[in-house]
C-alpha cells in the first residue's frame, strides 16, 4: 500500500464521484441514464449547513435536514472527520465556481443551498423535478396501476463479477532491482488493490417496501497483478445476491394492483484506512437516514431511497480515506408488466487518483421469472 494520505486528500476526491453519480433507467423497452447531481447536491449541502452550525441544524420537521441529522452526528464524529469534509467541500466550491456547466449549474446550486432547510422535502423535489431548467429527472413510483388479476413474479439482481484491469495502488515489481529474478514479495502477495464493494437494493410501490436489503462485503486483498494481466474477482455465490423477492399477488375485480418497482445500486471502494466496524454501522445508519427520508415523502417518491442511502454511505466512508473507485445505480419499472428474463449490465469505472490509473469492470445482472 502506499504511505498513509492526509485524510482531506480523497474527500477532494470523492466529491466530484458524488456529483458524477447517474442511474440507468429501463423503461419502455429503452435504457437511459440519469444524472443525480441534483439530489447529490441536496445532501451536499444539508451535510455543509450541519457542519457550519450542528447545534442549530436540523430543528424543522419534515425537512431533510431533520431526517439526516442522525447519520450526519456519525459521520462527522470526530474533529478529523470535520476537517476532511470541509477540505471536500472546498474542492465542491472551487468545482461549482470554475466549472458550472460541466460540474454545477449555479442555480441548481444556490436553491440546493437554501431552500430544503426550510421547505418540506415533498415541495423541495417536486420543484427540483418540474423545473426542467434544473436538468432533473424524479425517480417515481412508474406507470400508474393497471388491472392486474394475477402477478406471480420473482424478482432477483445478481453482482456477477469484479474485473481488475488496473488496479489504482501502485505496483510491486516483479522482477528485483536489476535483475531478471522474480521478486519474492510479488509472489507472496502479488500487488495492487485491497478492494471491497457495497451494495443497497429495494422492491417497493406506493404501498411502501415489499423488501430492501443492504450489503458491505469483506475486503478483499490485492486484486491487482502486474501490468499485462487481469485479475476477476469471483464473488462467492452467498455474497452475490444484491437483492431477492418474491411477488405473489392476486387481485380480484376491477381494482388495480400498484406497480412494484426494483432498485439497486452498488460502489466499489480501495481500503486505506477504514476499519469494518464503522463501515458496518454506517451502512446502518444510511439505511436508518433512508427510512427517515420516506417517512416525510408521499410513499410514490420511496424509490429515492436508494439513491439517498448509496450517497450517504460513501461520502461518510470518504471521510475515513477509503478510495471512492465508482458507483452505479439502477431502476426497473413495473415488474408485473415487465418480461421475464434476464438484463445483463456492465459498468466500467476508470479514472486517476494520485498519478495512478485504476480501472474496474463490475458485471451483474436482473432477472424476471415466474414462481412456480
Amino acid at each position: 500500500m502506499l504511505p498513509s494520505k492526509p485524510k482531506s486528500t480523497n474527500v477532494q476526491i470523492a466529491i466530484p464521484t458524488l456529483l458524477q453519480r447517474q442511474v440507468t433507467i429501463y423503461k419502455d423497452k429503452t435504457t437511459k441514464n440519469v444524472s443525480l447531481m441534483p439530489l447529490s447536491m441536496l445532501v451536499l449541502e444539508s451535510a455543509r449547513r450541519y457542519l457550519a452550525d450542528p447545534k442549530a441544524f436540523g430543528k424543522i420537521s419534515k425537512t431533510i435536514d431533520e431526517a439526516l441529522k442522525p447519520i450526519f452526528i456519525k459521520m462527522f464524529a470526530t474533529d478529523e472527520h470535520k476537517l476532511a469534509a470541509n477540505a471536500g467541500f472546498a474542492v465542491y466550491e472551487k468545482l461549482a465556481n470554475e466549472i458550472p456547466t460541466k460540474v454545477a449549474s449555479m442555480k441548481l446550486r444556490a436553491y440546493c443551498g437554501t431552500v430544503p432547510s426550510q421547505k418540506p422535502l415533498q415541495i423541495v423535489l417536486k420543484e427540483l423535478s418540474n423545473a426542467t431548467s434544473l436538468h432533473y429527472i424524479a425517480l417515481d413510483a412508474g406507470e400508474p396501476s393497471k388491472w392486474c388479476p394475477k402477478c406471480t413474479i420473482r424478482a432477483s439482481a445478481w453482482l456477477d463479477g469484479i474485473e481488475c484491469k488496473d488496479p489504482e495502488e501502485q505496483q510491486i515489481d516483479k522482477y528485483l532491482p536489476g535483475t531478471t529474478i522474480i521478486n519474492p514479495a510479488f509472489v507472496t502477495i502479488g500487488s495492487g488493490d485491497e478492494i471491497y464493494y457495497t451494495a443497497f437494493g429495494a422492491t417497493y410501490s406506493k404501498e411502501g417496501y415489499l423488501e430492501r436489503t443492504s450489503y458491505v462485503s469483506p475486503v478483499t486483498e490485492h486484486v491487482g497483478t502486474k501490468k499485462g494481466h487481469v485479475k476477476k474477482l469471483k464473488i462467492p455465490g452467498s455474497l452475490k445476491n444484491i437483492l431477492y423477492s418474491e411477488l405473489n399477488k392476486f387481485i380480484p375485480g376491477p381494482e388495480s394492483l400498484p406497480p412494484y418497482n426494483v432498485s439497486y445500486s452498488f460502489t466499489l471502494f480501495e481500503k486505506e484506512h477504514s476499519d469494518e466496524e464503522r463501515r458496518q454501522t454506517l451502512a446502518q445508519a444510511a439505511i436508518d437516514a433512508t427510512e427517515a427520508v420516506t417517512s416525510l415523502l408521499s410513499l410514490d417518491w420511496v424509490g429515492f431511497g436508494i439513491n439517498i442511502a448509496q450517497l450517504l454511505y460513501d461520502l461518510a466512508i470518504a471521510l475515513d480515506n477509503d478510495d471512492l473507485l465508482g458507483s452505479r445505480a439502477f431502476h426497473f419499472g413495473d415488474i408485473c408488466n415487465m418480461k421475464l428474463g434476464t438484463r445483463d449490465t456492465t459498468v466500467t469505472f476508470a479514472d486517476t487518483h494520485l498519478l495512478n490509473k485504476y480501472e474496474y469492470v463490475v458485471s451483474s445482472h436482473f432477472t424476471l421469472e415466474s414462481l412456480p
